[in-house]
């Protein structure tokens, strides 16, 4: 007896299999109002359709990747629900069942408790923790006969309240082992991406095959060969297509293997976006509503619309032009083809006059807010558009009859040289720098200065007295005790220990001691400086004391010192807001910010305090557009780490933005932004690791990336960052470490490590980069 199927009942099933009839059977059925799963097709190209109209890179290779690693622990939900389904059952607590998985890898991992295990360990844990959760509610409901639908939601409810009881009043675990987070982070290599392509295209086709010879061996219809060719070709040329585009995605190229979902910090995402963070005001508005869902562009989560550069740079010409600054064409002569208007004739002429500029200069009307130099934009810094041109004889710096005058003119703009900007070499048309850091040294305070190469690494060049003496402790606790003015012509270094600041002219053979003088007050630890107007913050005395910087000389402001909001302040860092009228100092002591307004002399006015929206403000920077974006170190408790933002309104005036914004880490201290304006990087000393922010347009700040770097994963040291001022290089001190780390920074956010560079004391401080 044959096994073979007859030839008439084969042909028939052919026949019913054939791309013809199941096209046609497919048109019946939609008519008749079976549409199946069209309207999921229809609903994912559409998303898709919309999220690519608002953002050019939806279709790009690192937002796939991005997408594939998101996706990875929702899909692997899924396939498990869908057996549920098929039974006819239904599972309420898969959410939070998987939830409390996760919440068991941080538990189980976590430092300083006794229940800390490796990475793998606390995986597999997680892993049982599911099996068990499953085991007793399918028992439940197969043995006693309990409808799933009680059982489950019962389980969601334990679960739900298991979850909370762990993760108490933090609301986050840090993940602090070095194997999850290698594996959280891991992108297979792309020779490794090919493989895995052929391996699930041969199962298929081993599978699809196997299954049409067993059942023609079986005499049973087997189905359209030429269809089950197609299938496996279509699918098989997905998974190549996929691992080729991965592949492109920078700066990490390869497919993801990133179990997204067993990552506590992702758990914390999602209570948020109900409103429901643990540890958080359950009535607090979503400080950065949009963003949480949409981190769609790309791995750093930096291109939402409100990140757009074109949208940013549109923004920023339309400010310019109604700030009355001339963006016209100009002739050959650099004579604007716009006609002035009446008013501004009479301010070029009275301009002219003032600083006995000939007729034949380009004429330009100069506001107290544009007589400085660009600090944002270093291709602007350095050119004498940027600011008013100083008296003929008298050089870039004013001499000591000229301090009443207006402050922001005391940023008046030093001759062009040769070498581009000070502080910023020119070796063969390619642009070099320098990074600068003091040793902090109880005896003998000094600037250690390196070069910086091209391609970002650092070579030391030595070490220049201050004049001062440092407090011979590790761990200065300050930002900004090393700072650069922002044309690169002025260093200055805070000598914490003899309570004096220091004033270096930079030159191409290195930092040249200027002036030492007494900071006015006791303990200095951080020194803000725009133009030649340096204030410095007086960490022992709670106060701030100005300065003029003249024929290189730091020249103190009479009465210019000012308290802070309390005498146990414990101020950590003072700095100038973009259009250097506001002073802002962060107090870690009474947990709040306070702000002086900047007149026109360089007299800080306040000061007016705020609190702070997290404990133990720290670190901040500024974008270009004027956004406040803090650190906050929450007294060091482990997890805790998060930063906030602020818009600085009128001079002196300071409101909240964003509120904390955790990064899942401890101790985090000091804060960087891109010279774009659209990512932050703190530094977290307690774990020795580098988190980023993307920064929208309204200055609201969102979590891209809680481990972006490190120097030593989950070992304490990183402290003081800066950027470089052409944006690519970033660098950050590892006191324990006693070595700079630096990173290149890619235009998504991303970094790319450089190196590890000798040369730094284990009391180092302070860092500043040109």
């Amino acid at each position: 007896m044959s096994s073979a199927a007859p030839a008439e009942v084969q042909a028939a099933a052919e026949d019913q299999d054939s791309i013809v009839a199941i096209l046609r059977a497919r048109w019946v059925a939609i008519r008749s109002g079976d549409v199946g799963s069209l309207p999921v097709i229809i609903g994912i190209i559409a998303i898709a359709l919309f999220f690519n109209s608002k953002t050019s890179i939806f279709f790009s290779a690192v937002n796939l990747q991005n997408l594939i690693g998101q996706m990875a622990g929702v899909a692997v939900i899924a396939i498990g629900v869908v057996f549920v389904l098929l039974i006819g059952e239904i599972d309420l607590s898969i959410g939070y069942a998987s939830g409390l998985a996760g919440v068991a890898v941080g538990y189980f991992q976590q430092a300083g408790t006794g229940h800390r295990y490796p990475g793998l360990v606390a995986l597999a844990i997680a892993i049982l923790v599911g099996l068990v959760i499953g085991l007793i509610q399918g028992s439940v409901i197969a043995f006693i006969g309990v409808p799933s639908f009680v059982v489950t939601l019962a389980g969601l409810l334990v679960s739900q309240g298991l979850i909370l009881q762990i993760l108490g009043t933090q609301g986050v675990i840090g993940i602090q082992d070095k194997q999850l987070n290698d594996i959280s982070n891991y992108v297979l290599t792309k020779n490794t991406g090919w493989i895995v392509a052929i391996i699930l295209t041969v199962a298929l086709a081993a599978a699809s095959f196997g299954s049409y010879i067993s059942r023609l061996r079986a005499g049973l219809p087997t189905g359209n060969l030429f269809l089950t060719v197609v299938r496996v070709a279509f699918f098989g040329g997905l998974a190549f297509a996929v691992v080729y585009v991965c592949n492109q995605a920078k700066p990490r190229p390869g497919l993801p293997l990133q179990p997204d979902d067993l990552r506590p910090s992702r758990l914390r995402r999602r209570w948020q976006r109900r409103g429901r963070a643990a540890g958080r005001d359950q009535c607090q508005a979503d400080p950065n509503p949009g963003l949480h869902d949409l981190r769609r562009d790309g791995r750093y989560g930096g291109r939402h619309p409100r990140l757009s550069p074109q949208r940013h740079r549109s923004h920023r010409r339309r400010r310019l032009f109604a700030a009355g600054l001339d963006l016209g064409r100009r002739d050959r002569r650099g004579q604007s083809l716009r006609r002035p208007r009446p008013g501004q004739r009479r301010a070029v002429r009275r301009a002219d006059h003032r600083h006995g500029r000939q007729r034949h200069r380009p004429p330009r009307l100069l506001r107290r807010d544009q007589v400085h130099h660009h600090r944002h934009d270093p291709a602007r810094r350095g050119h004498a558009r940027h600011s008013a041109a100083p008296p003929p004889g008298r050089g870039g710096t004013l001499g000591a009859s000229a301090l009443p005058c207006n402050a922001f003119a005391l940023g008046a703009t030093e001759p062009s040289q040769a070498r581009g900007r000070r502080g910023v070499k020119m070796q063969n048309g390619t642009q070099q720098g320098a990074v600068y850091l003091q040793t902090n040294d109880a005896g003998k305070n000094e600037i250690v200065a390196y070069d910086r190469a091209p391609d970002g690494s650092l070579k030391y060049v030595g070490a220049y007295e201050t004049g001062g003496r440092g407090t011979g402790k590790p761990h200065l606790p300050s930002q900004g005790s090393v700072v650069l003015s922002a044309e690169g012509r002025w260093l200055l270094a805070a000598n914490a220990g003899s309570g004096e600041v220091s004033l270096f002219v930079v030159e191409d053979s290195g930092p040249r001691l200027a002036h030492t003088i007494s900071s006015g007050g006791s303990t200095p630890t951080s020194v803000a400086v725009r133009g030649n107007l340096v204030y410095v913050l007086n960490n022992g005395s709670a106060s701030i004391n100005g300065f003029a910087i003249a024929d290189e000389k730091l020249e103190p402001l009479a009465d210019s010192k000012r308290r802070l909001s309390a005498d146990e302040a414990d101020g950590a860092q003072i700095a100038f807001s973009p259009d250097g009228r506001t002073l802002v100092v962060t107090e870690r002591g009474t947990n709040s910010i306070s702000a002086y307004a900047v007149d026109e002399r360089g007299y800080a006015d306040g000061p007016t305090t705020i609190p702070s929206a997290g404990q133990t403000p720290y670190g901040f920077d500024f974008t270009e557009g004027a956004a406040l974006v803090v650190t906050e170190a929450f007294g060091g408790d482990i997890g805790k780490a998060a930063a906030s933002s602020y818009a600085v309104g009128a001079p002196g005036e300071l409101k909240p933005v964003s509120g904390s914004v955790a990064d899942t880490r401890s101790e985090v201290c000091w804060a960087a932004v891109t010279k774009d304006g659209r990512f932050l990087y703190v530094t977290n000393f307690g774990d020795g690791t580098i988190s980023s922010y993307a920064i929208a347009d309204d200055g609201g700040i969102e979590l891209a990336e809680p481990v972006a770097a490190s120097t030593r994963l989950g070992e304490a040291g990183i402290r003081d960052e800066a950027l470089s001022s052409n944006g690519r290089f970033l660098y950050a001190l590892d006191a324990d470490a006693q070595k700079v780390y630096g990173w290149g920074v890619g235009r998504d956010g991303g970094l790319e490590e450089i190196g590890a560079f000798e040369g730094v004391p284990a009391t180092v401080a302070g860092l500043a980069a040109t």
